[in-house]
C-alpha cells in the first residue's frame, strides 16, 4: 500500500468508504491510505497533506514521514520548508526506513536554501541505504560516481550496478548498460 498511487484503481470505492469512515475515526493506516489515495490527484494536495499528518499521530509509519518531508521539500500543499524536510527524512530514517537515506543524500548532492552542497555527506547517506540494500540509495550513488564529474568514480558505478542486480532490481542492468555504453572510447 505504500506505492498505492501507481495501483490506485485497484481499490473499490465500497473498500475507499470504509477506509474514509477509519481514517475520520483517526485510525493512522488508514489516514495513510486516504494521503496515496489522493498524492498524485491534481488540485488535491491540500487534502492529500492533511491526511498525511493525521497520519503520523502515533509515530508508527515510517513512509509518513518520508512523504511528509517530501511535501515539505516540494511544498506539495504546504509551505516549502527544507528545515523540515531535512527533520522529517531523518525521523524516517532513524524508524529504519532505509529508503530515506536517499532521499537525504540526495540533498546534499544538490543543496539548497538550509543545507550546501556536500558531497562527503550526501555518499556516506547513499552509503547507509545500499548498505541495506535501498534501490533507490544504489541508483543515487551509482548516478553520482558515473555522472557527477567532483567524484566520478565509474568502477564504484559499475560496483553499484552489479549490486543492482544481484539485489534482484532490473534496474542495474540498465545501469550497467549506460555505464559502458557511455564509456566507450
Amino acid at each position: 500500500f505504500y506505492d498505492l498511487e501507481n495501483k490506485i484503481q485497484i481499490i473499490p470505492n465500497d473498500l475507499w468508504e470504509i477506509i474514509d469512515r477509519q481514517a475520520k475515526l483517526g485510525h493512522c493506516h488508514a489516514n495513510f491510505l486516504m494521503h496515496t489515495k489522493y498524492y498524485n490527484v491534481n488540485e488535491s494536495e491540500f487534502i492529500s497533506f492533511e491526511y498525511l499528518k493525521k497520519a503520523i499521530k502515533d509515530s508508527s509509519i515510517p513512509e509518513a514521514f518520508l512523504r511528509l518531508g517530501i511535501h515539505y521539500g516540494w511544498g506539495i500543499g504546504v509551505k516549502q520548508n527544507h528545515t523540515l524536510q531535512m527533520h522529517y527524512y531523518n525521523k524516517a530514517a532513524s524508524m529504519g526506513l532505509a529508503t530515506a537515506y536517499s532521499y537525504i543524500g540526495q540533498i546534499y548532492v544538490y543543496g539548497n536554501d538550509k543545507f550546501e552542497r556536500n558531497l562527503e555527506a550526501a555518499i556516506s547517506n547513499y552509503e547507509k541505504g545500499v548498505a541495506e540494500n535501498s534501490k533507490r540509495a544504489i541508483d543515487k550513488l551509482c548516478w553520482l560516481y558515473y555522472a557527477d564529474e567532483a567524484c566520478k568514480d565509474l568502477e564504484k558505478a559499475k560496483s553499484l550496478a552489479q549490486k543492482a542486480i544481484d539485489c534482484g532490481y532490473d534496474e542495474g542492468y540498465i545501469w550497467m548498460g549506460d555505464i559502458y555504453y557511455w564509456t566507450l572510447e
